[in-house]
């Protein structure tokens, strides 16, 4: 039962003068108090036909030797007011390009958080090359902790304060930086993983993402997920955190040939080395690929070894003439692909000129809700992106020249290399307009 007012009348202290309406100019409504708080005295005496407060009220400021602030002044406190706000958290945000991830915002960071499930799959014997030894499909405990670390790693160090995400307002200097955090969440990933065990020094394999709302499908399709079911899915395998993502370069492919059955390398053909090494060392942005092969005369899983100690070798006489670890990418064939000939008894050497990527990096940028930038095949050089990423990146970065990006190979990240662009962030402007209400911001 609500509590009643036990004060009579005779009781009240408040004066005949307080209950007295106030003055307003003729034909004008008095003013709602509930008003005049929300909006204050300038919105005011604007409803009442008298223009801005300013216009008509003295100066008190003057009279009380206080100077009006300025422009700057005033933006400079709007801004300092934003970085100490606190915003709200914003979860499972759509970019509306098939990509969804948390935001918070704290001062001038915005936390970008993408949860992950890991799903560790045994390899399939057809998609490594043969003589593969079954125990080098199969995962174990410290394998899969190395990827779930590396693959946080990668995408962090990859995406992680690229640019500054910037605002429109007048007078406003104020910049965001972007951290991107991965973090495991089986219960309720973003997107669950799929990683196919494969040898390290086995060739890159197909990798693919299935957008928010999405998942894999026999025949390498995307069908819609069950209702009520979220995230989206990806399929990798157990190297696409290293650079696998191998493009060719412009330098020429040297190749090492072998005796039958060995691996140690004859004189004439280490001096071939002396080219690529010099290369490589005079370019440290360069890589190396070095492939082993076998002829398919004995026994398949043997032939595997054999190869791959061809490629150890010549990897390893690389490094004694100065190339870094870090520039080599191993690789083996075996006997993919081989016949019965002396030439297929050999090692390939293949400068890289073009920058090389890192699979787990290009397909976390489909999980921000990016597109690939590369050309189809049976695609050409400016073939036009998909029209929902064109409209994403309109609506939230400065382009350069104005032009949406086009097909290319190029060293984006969402083409063949690593290079994170500005529009790349625009997803992240997006979700800064989401969480502050407001548009003004670009990248």
């Amino acid at each position: 039962m609500a509590a009643m007012s036990t004060q009579s009348p005779a009781q009240s202290t408040t004066s005949p003068e307080q209950h007295a309406p106030a003055q307003v100019a003729p034909g004008v409504a008095p003013a709602q108090g509930n008003n005049q708080s929300r909006y204050g005295n300038s919105f005011m005496a604007n409803q009442a036909g008298f223009g801005s407060i300013s216009d008509w009220m003295p100066d008190l400021g003057s009279w009380f030797g206080e100077e009006e602030q300025t422009p700057e002044e005033i933006a400079l406190q709007e801004q300092q007011e934003f970085l100490t706000k606190v915003w709200p958290p914003m979860a499972d945000f759509d970019t509306g390009t098939g990509g969804t991830f948390d935001g918070r915002l704290v001062g001038n960071l915005l936390v970008v958080t993408l949860k992950v499930a890991y799903d560790f799959q045994p390899g399939n014997a057809a998609n490594a090359p043969k003589g593969t030894p079954p125990a080098e499909l199969q995962w174990s405990a410290a394998e899969e902790a190395v990827f779930r670390a590396d693959f946080a790693k990668k995408v962090q160090g990859s995406w992680s304060f690229q640019h500054p995400i910037r605002s429109t307002r007048p007078l406003w200097t104020t910049q965001l930086l972007v951290a991107i955090n991965v973090i495991e969440d089986a219960a309720d990933p973003h997107f669950t993983l799929s990683i196919e065990k494969l040898p390290a020094d086995a060739g890159d394999g197909p990798a693919s993402v299935c957008d928010d709302g999405y998942h894999h499908a026999p025949g390498d399709s995307c069908d819609p997920n069950a209702p009520g079911v979220d995230g989206g899915t990806a399929v990798l395998d157990s190297r696409d955190n290293a650079e696998g993502r191998v493009r060719n370069g412009s330098q020429g492919l040297i190749s090492l040939y072998f005796r039958r059955g060995r691996s140690d390398i004859g004189a004439t053909e280490a001096a071939k080395l002396d080219t690529p090494a010099a290369a490589l060392t005079a370019n440290p942005a360069w890589d190396v690929e070095v492939t082993g092969h076998t002829s398919t005369s004995g026994d398949e899983t043997q032939n595997f070894l054999l190869a791959r100690q061809r490629e150890q070798a010549v990897s390893g006489a690389l490094k004694t003439k100065g190339v870094k670890d870090d520039q080599l990418i191993h690789q083996v064939m075996g006997e993919q692909d081989a016949g019965r000939t002396s030439a297929d008894q050999r090692v390939d050497v293949h400068v890289l000129d073009v920058q090389s990527q890192v699979t787990s990096a290009h397909e976390a940028g489909h999980m921000f809700g990016l597109a690939d930038e590369y050309i189809p095949t049976g695609g050409s050089a400016g073939d036009a992106l998909d029209a929902d990423y064109q409209q994403l990146l309109r609506d939230n970065a400065e382009l350069p020249g104005g032009a949406v990006p086009t097909a290319q190979e190029s060293d984006s990240i969402m083409s063949n290399g690593m290079r994170v662009d500005s529009w790349h962030y625009a997803p992240f402007v997006a979700l800064v307009k989401a969480i502050t209400g407001s548009p003004e911001w670009t990248v």
